[in-house]
């Protein structure tokens, strides 16, 4: 199977069952994953479920192959054709009906052949994110907190040239970033109810802390999985992080070798140009902090935070909507550690060294760290206190 889902695909489930001669309707019910759209049948039918009367069978059906079994079924199965992987796609629901209502008979166990439906199913293009004006919104069920759904807002942040240190970098294509540091309620729902590393965790609106850069990758792969995106990283060679074995609690060559797939529509870490660009409003703003040149209306950092993270959206947000970007927690980038070029075009930074580059500075900063000019670097093993992240989509 091909590793990429292309952005329609099709699904071929041969559906069989014993049909005695009287008895010859069924009704097919096309069902898709979270993530995936019913398109229609192969005869273009664009009603989800239908019956199908098997002494006329519809227009366009007639050259689907038939399937004969002789085994007894229950009156509610899924038959899957072989190596076709569904888990990602969608399925196909059958009944077998009464021949004179549409009343579901329970067993059968005489043999005839049955049209196989061939059904499409079409990839949302961000998943189960939906468009908000520039922007994309979900709200989910909380596996946690029935009560409290989870929501995920990713702001729209232009293309556009953002300035570093006198130079110049251009970035070619819009994104989508969410519009806070990750919280511990997000965390909590892609990585489970009962992980939650934060030190500060008096509210679930808190960002997440203490996260390493790797436990970071696997939050993105998973958390892509579960908006119905791709997978965007891979270790030797496969996006499932479920593969990738224990998440290292120090230096891992295996890890740090971890390749991120650009052309996917998923979430991943900011590159160090993308944060800067949108953390500056999108308009390369000349402002010292992210939203302001008055750091306290932005920020929480040493003078005002009494030493500690804060619920996130308290603070004013800048041009694109983003909010913390400056203070609260550092964040993660995807960049490796060092010097940035004169200027450059998608700049996605070394392509050598472990060390992982962080920005914004956090609740213990002093002014001058909280400053968007400002940078640090850490092992992708470390955890602190003061290290959160936020992630990005690619439009």
């Amino acid at each position: 199977m091909r590793a990429k889902v292309l952005n329609w695909i099709f699904i071929l489930l041969i559906i069989s069952s014993g049909l005695s001669q009287a008895q010859n309707r069924v009704r097919y019910t096309a069902v898709p994953i979270d993530g995936y759209s019913f398109k229609s049948w192969d005869d273009g039918n664009t009603t989800n479920s239908r019956i199908i009367n098997l002494t006329s069978i519809p227009s366009g059906l007639s050259s689907v192959p038939l399937v004969s079994v002789s085994e007894p079924i229950t009156m509610t199965t899924i038959k899957l054709a072989d190596n076709i992987l569904t888990s990602t796609r969608g399925v196909v629901l059958y009944e077998i009906l009464d021949d004179n209502s549409d009343t579901p008979l329970n067993t059968l166990a005489s043999s005839v052949s049955i049209p196989g439906l061939k059904a499409f199913f079409e990839h949302f293009s961000y998943g189960i994110l939906q468009p908000d004006g520039d922007d994309l919104t979900a709200e989910i069920d909380n596996p946690c907190n029935s009560s409290d759904p989870i929501n995920f807002i990713f702001k729209h942040v232009p293309s556009g040239n953002v300035t570093i240190d006198n130079n110049t970098f251009t970035t070619t294509y819009d994104y989508f970033m969410t519009e806070t540091e990750i919280t511990q309620a997000q965390w909590k729902y892609v990585m489970g109810c009962n992980n939650n590393p934060s030190q500060f965790n008096s509210y679930v609106d808190q960002p997440v802390e203490k996260v390493s850069w790797y436990e970071v990758l696997v939050y993105c792969n998973k958390l892509s999985n579960l908006l119905g995106l791709q997978r965007v990283y891979s270790i030797d060679g496969d996006t499932n992080e479920a593969n990738w074995g224990a998440i290292p609690t120090s230096n891992s060559n295996k890890w740090n070798n971890v390749v991120c797939d650009w052309t996917a529509k998923g979430v991943r870490l900011p590159t160090h140009v993308e944060w800067m660009h949108a953390a500056k409003g999108g308009v390369n703003s000349s402002d010292t902090c992210s939203g302001s040149n008055i750091v306290v209306n932005v920020a929480w950092y040493y003078p005002n935070s009494s030493q500690k993270t804060h619920q996130v959206k308290k603070k004013t947000s800048n041009a694109l909507g983003l909010y913390d970007m400056s203070g609260n927690v550092w964040e993660w980038c995807w960049d490796r550690k060092g010097n940035l070029p004169n200027g450059g075009v998608d700049y996605r930074g070394p392509s050598g060294g472990n060390n992982r580059v962080d920005k914004g500075g956090s609740y213990s900063s002093s002014g001058q760290n909280i400053g968007l000019r400002r940078y640090d670097t850490q092992k992708p093993s470390k955890k602190s206190s003061q290290g959160g992240f936020r992630v990005v989509i690619p439009k």
